[in-house]
């Protein structure tokens, strides 16, 4: 039972590291969108990540990590390689959605945006996963709609541009299918190789949207802001995100990210002496208010996983 909750709770603090890194990434990311196009600071920023990445997975196999080697040995190339090619197109999708969304929008809203991933992953666990989703998502998900409308508002009667909008739900929406897919084999695979190869990956296939020519706009302001979001980004975000996926389901660790909006608050304020304005502080606060309709009624799912975990570990033994 012990072991049990000490699974959860790691899990849980996983899911937590990587909501901060979800909050400070947008700080960094949104100084990178003033210096060149998206395409490049999503080029700099992968190449940066993938790198890192790779020394780590390196230097732990030379460290001697049996286990994984021997369970990397399991794993089935051809769904390696088949998860690889699409995390990178929903990578790249996410990441161009992103920094397109954080262009247009402040940095606190954009980060509200990309919760949306809560509702988009329940629906997509429920079709691929069979994960079972209460109506209270369904209720969240028309109340999140409402602040997403809410947004479009500004305090002098202008409206913000639906584009940065729409880019937002596109990168919430890329985010929640690597989850979901993580969760679903994540007993099949080697989190951190598919993490290393689909960010490689991601490479040639950006350039390829460029015709293979290296962007004519990198400075050294871009490249150092993209470079910093690298490491709070896909590596300091979405790693810890993918290994909770091994102690907790997709849509408690979706959960937990959810408090990515007030670190990305905290960080913009700190860093960029930027606050939302009332039109996109209130729209902000519904769209965190219908994700926070399946957190309350999830609370009592989360202590029946627990349990169901404990039963099972007691069964081992």
């Amino acid at each position: 039972m012990a072991q049990t909750d000490h699974l959860v709770r790691r899990g849980l603090l996983l899911a937590l590291l990587g909501a901060m890194g979800g909050g400070a990434f947008v700080v960094p990311w949104k100084l990178a969108s003033q210096h060149g196009s998206k395409e490049s600071m999503v080029l700099v920023m992968v190449t940066v990540a993938a790198t890192v990445n790779t020394i780590f997975s390196l230097a732990a196999r030379l460290w001697g990590n049996r286990a994984d080697k021997a369970e990397t040995k399991r794993h089935s190339a051809k769904l390696h390689w088949t998860l690889t090619a699409v995390f990178a197109v929903c990578s790249i999708a996410g990441n161009v959605g992103s920094a397109a969304s954080v262009g247009a929008l402040s940095p606190p809203l954009v980060s509200v945006l990309l919760r949306i991933e809560v509702i988009v992953i329940a629906i997509l666990a429920w079709i691929f996963i069979g994960e079972r989703v209460r109506p209270a998502f369904w209720i969240g998900c028309l109340i999140a709609g409402c602040g997403v409308v809410l947004t479009q508002r500004l305090d002098d009667g202008s409206s913000l541009r639906l584009e940065g909008v729409a880019y937002g739900v596109l990168a919430a929406t890329s985010f929640a299918s690597m989850n979901v897919l993580t969760r679903k084999y994540i007993k099949r695979i080697a989190p951190s190789r598919l993490n290393a190869d689909r960010l490689w990956l991601c490479i040639p296939l950006l350039l390829a949207m460029k015709g293979f020519q290296l962007p004519s706009d990198l400075s050294l302001p871009l490249v150092g802001y993209a470079a910093l979001a690298a490491l709070v980004g896909p590596l300091g975000s979405r790693l810890p995100f993918m290994f909770s996926a091994a102690y907790l389901e997709a849509r408690y660790t979706a959960l937990v990210a959810m408090s990515s909006p007030v670190w990305a608050l905290l960080f913009s304020w700190v860093f960029l002496g930027t606050w939302p304005t009332r039109g996109e502080l209130f729209g902000g606060l519904v769209i965190l208010a219908g994700v926070s309709v399946p957190l309350i009624s999830e609370v009592g799912g989360l202590r029946t996983f627990v349990m169901r975990r404990q039963r099972k570990s007691s069964t081992r033994v």
